[in-house]
């Protein structure tokens, strides 16, 4: 009987060999695609994308596949933007869920462009994903006062 050595503890780290991690991100990809190509996208289906994506770019981070774990925040981002658009939110009721969630993706954004030590950092400020974030928050109604 054969064995293989998917996961592992590394300096208190987990870390998966290259065919668990390929299992997984096949995982997400599928569960992506098959909410995002969808014929009706609800709140439910974006909030599932949105949710995808994080922990897709997660486990990537985690992986220390910084420039991909990028591309997922930012897939993450670009579902939250859509979200705001098209999903009916009353403006009454306090901040959009999804710009919240907008703002866990932007951090994960930042965490792999910082470990990236590259041009990622660039590629950050050419996706205009901080105009992006601002302007959702700009769009948001203000807290209530106290």
């Amino acid at each position: 009987m054969d064995y293989q050595l998917y996961a592992w503890t590394e300096n208190e780290e987990v870390r998966f060999s290259e065919l668990a991690l390929w299992e997984q991100e096949m995982l997400f990809r599928d569960e992506f695609d098959a909410s995002y190509y969808s014929k009706v996208l609800s709140w439910e289906c974006y909030e599932r994308l949105s949710h995808i994506a994080w922990q897709w770019g997660m486990l990537l981070l985690g992986a220390k596949e910084y420039r991909a774990a990028y591309r997922r925040f930012v897939d993450g981002i670009y579902v939250c933007r859509d979200a705001v658009w098209k999903c009916h939110f009353p403006k009454d009721g306090g901040v959009n869920p999804f710009v919240l969630a907008l703002d866990e993706l932007y951090k994960g954004c930042e965490e792999a462009a910082y470990r990236d030590n590259s041009t990622l950092w660039e590629l950050f400020y050419e996706d205009a994903i901080q105009d992006i974030r601002q302007g959702l928050w700009k769009a948001a109604p203000p807290e209530p006062s106290v």
